[in-house]
């Protein structure tokens, strides 16, 4: 019981967060270093990237077909190759040849960095001392970067106060416990929720509903956010009051809520994370730009780090007395937390509204397993696609009203009450 509580948390966790380290060679984006979690390869003085990195970083189109036909477009341009061929088509006309073939590996389309970037308009330098790769490419829409189009938008928001938001999350969880057999768990999640900036104020349903049920049950829980706190309901036990001794959820909370968008991005930009644009899109008669962000478990280990180096600037942390169980729970998830994570931003050309997100992260952590009968690590891997929407712009809602919760120290002497004997020989 207790196990299973504690991971449910944690799933709750990691999905409202949302890797092999890079060897030999660095990168550096528009003067910011970025450690990608994929390995390049290195041949004949030729550097290959998985086909999928020119998207991440330049927010571009890419399409395969038949496993050997690629197909990379960006505003106007539209690069074509093929698997074992140096042949390239640009606009349909042929090019200079490739360095390197187009080669598959495992299940990755391997393209040659250099050749494709300067295609695409970007600007490779090297840095031999350093063994960097670097990049510069710039793109505007409107005299503006993706990310002053993702701090106006965010002002936006905050603008008009408040909004709805459902969402779709289709996710596939593999654990594996020592002296057990491996379990993969396929799961979709449905999110409907309303919030407000100021004051703040949230209210989410979340249903996950599993491939195949546990106990025949759909996994429901809501969240409250008031002035009374943080507030969680946990269908074995119900309203829990996420209260852990020395961490003031709701200054936290506010804290974050009050930051300056434009410095939260930058400070996302310089601790790795890409920003770039994707192809315009249309949707029921309007136009939207779509910045893509990419997080990469280096860029995500950095901002824990400055989440914690701000938690105790501000006073804010987990005290011993009665908190130590979970602090030490969440602590060891996050530092044993592996995040790659894509997301493209639809913002209104007209409105800079957010209105739609798409979503994809891989996630792998590994955890002790809070249970002296069962000594080990549970190494967890996650896999998510989410779609989101956004609406109801400025309109206002209710909240449940709670009167009956427990504390996390009572929830938690609960769970250990609940929990049955071990067994005697």
């Amino acid at each position: 019981m207790r196990i299973k509580s504690t991971l449910l948390m944690a799933l709750l966790i990691v999905a409202f967060l949302a890797s092999p380290v890079l060897a030999g060679i660095t990168f550096q984006v528009n003067d910011k270093n970025y450690a990608p979690h994929f390995s390049p390869t290195l041949e004949a003085g030729v550097t290959s990237v998985p086909v999928d990195v020119i998207s991440y970083m330049y927010g571009a189109k890419v399409i395969i077909e038949e496993d050997s036909n690629i197909c990379i477009s960006k505003n106007d341009l539209l690069l074509e190759m093929w698997v074992g061929q140096q042949d390239v088509l640009l606009n349909g006309e042929a090019g200079k040849d490739l360095p390197r073939s187009p080669e598959l590996v495992g299940n990755q389309i391997l393209v040659p960095f250099r050749a494709v970037s300067e295609m695409l308009g970007a600007e490779i330098g090297w840095n031999q001392k350093e063994r960097k790769i670097l990049v510069q490419y710039h793109e505007a829409k409107n005299n503006m970067t993706p990310l002053e189009v993702l701090t106006r938008s965010s002002q936006s928001m905050a603008d008009i106060n408040s909004y709805k938001m459902r969402a779709g999350i289709d996710m596939i969880i593999d654990v594996n416990i020592p002296g057990e057999m491996p379990q993969q768990q396929k799961m979709t999640t449905l999110i409907d929720a309303s919030l407000q900036e100021n004051p703040l104020l949230m209210y989410m349903e979340i249903k996950m509903i599993p491939e195949e049920p546990l106990n025949d049950q759909e996994l429901v829980s809501e969240i409250v956010f008031n002035e009374e706190g943080f507030f969680l309901y946990i269908p074995e036990a119900g309203w829990v009051l996420f209260d852990i001794p020395g961490l003031d959820m709701k200054d936290l909370v506010e804290e974050y809520g009050s930051q300056d968008p434009v410095k939260t991005a930058e400070q996302m930009q310089e601790l790795g994370a890409l920003f770039s644009f994707a192809p315009d899109q249309s949707r029921e008669g309007k136009n939207y730009w779509v910045v893509k962000v990419t997080l990469d478990p280096a860029s995500f280990s950095k901002m824990m780090a400055s989440l914690g180096e701000q938690l105790s600037q501000m006073g804010i942390g987990l005290a011993d007395h009665g908190g130590q169980d979970m602090n030490q729970v969440l602590q060891d998830m996050l530092e044993n937390m592996e995040l790659f994570m894509v997301y493209d931003l639809w913002v209104n050309q007209d409105t800079f509204m957010m209105e739609y997100m798409d979503l994809i992260a891989d996630i792998a952590m590994v955890m002790d397993i809070p249970d002296p009968d069962m000594p080990g690590k549970a190494q967890i891997s996650m896999q998510q696609q989410a779609s989101y929407e956004i609406y109801d712009f400025g309109v206002s809602f209710q909240v449940p009203e709670i009167t009956d919760f427990l504390t996390m120290d009572q929830f938690m002497t609960e769970m250990l009450t609940l929990a049955p004997e071990p067994e005697t020989l």
